[in-house]
């Protein structure tokens, strides 16, 4: 038996990358899964794999900018599997590295709305099926956030506004059996693949700041978003950096 047979899982940002990688690690672990993506293309992609692995999924494209997408979801997994679980908020707009002081409105508007307001969007949907059992809540922080990255500014921002709106809502809901937490992965995804093919310096010298040697990859980031959905975990309200020990707070 698995560690979440029988619970339904949203993630949202699941089509590539980290998103797709901890949906798989939840399904293998035994959840149902909506999975919720801005791209159709990868979207289909991500929920053709999981199906043809025999995974129920439920697959919905849109924007996690608007609440109407939000509600849709949570309605769509209580339609098709009777109850939700677990909440998985993982879509960012991402860009790379560019100075603060070219970072416009429209910069700072896309990181906070996609990250912050899409979390908001989707913990608020997810707030009343989440109160009938109790549930998990996995939210994505970023060491350029805890740390600080060179050209990230509105990017670390966004990630700090989540990490206090986590601390703050797992205060919350704590009473009603809601575990909230942080991620703060440092994986080589596929816009950071593309960023270090031409910058094979900037690769080494993030290596060097990494006590493990390594990015984390996919499956380690699956591993503990299945221990921090999983009913067994009576963690809430923390930031766990699964990045081999480049950050150490």
């Amino acid at each position: 038996m698995g560690k979440l047979d029988g619970l339904t899982a949203i993630v949202t940002g699941s089509g590539q990358g980290l998103g797709f990688a901890m949906a798989g690690a939840l399904a293998d672990a035994g959840a149902r899964l909506v999975l919720v993506e801005l791209r159709e293309e990868r979207l289909k992609s991500a929920a053709g794999t999981l199906r043809d692995k025999g995974i129920e999924v439920v697959a919905i494209a849109g924007d996690v900018r608007d609440r109407a997408v939000a509600d849709d979801a949570v309605a769509q997994a209580l339609d098709t599997f009777g109850r939700l679980d677990i909440l998985i908020n993982c879509a960012q707009w991402l860009a790379m590295p560019v100075p603060f002081i070219e970072q416009d409105k429209a910069h700072f508007a896309n990181m906070l709305d996609s990250g912050l307001y899409g979390t908001v969007n989707f913990m608020q949907a997810a707030f009343p099926p989440l109160k009938e059992r109790g549930g998990s809540v996995i939210n994505m922080g970023s060491g350029a956030g805890t740390g600080g990255n060179l050209g990230q500014a509105a990017y670390g921002a966004a990630k700090e506004a989540i990490r206090g709106l986590t601390r703050t809502v797992a205060k919350e809901w704590g009473a009603d059996g809601i575990r909230i937490n942080v991620i703060c992965p440092a994986a080589m995804s596929p816009s950071l693949i593309g960023w270090f093919e031409d910058k094979p310096d900037e690769l080494a010298a993030a290596l060097e700041l990494n006590a493990m040697g390594r990015f984390a990859e996919g499956t380690d980031i699956g591993s503990l978003a299945v221990f921090l959905a999983s009913p067994d975990c009576f963690i809430t309200g923390q930031t766990l950096h699964c990045d081999g020990g480049q950050v150490m707070p």
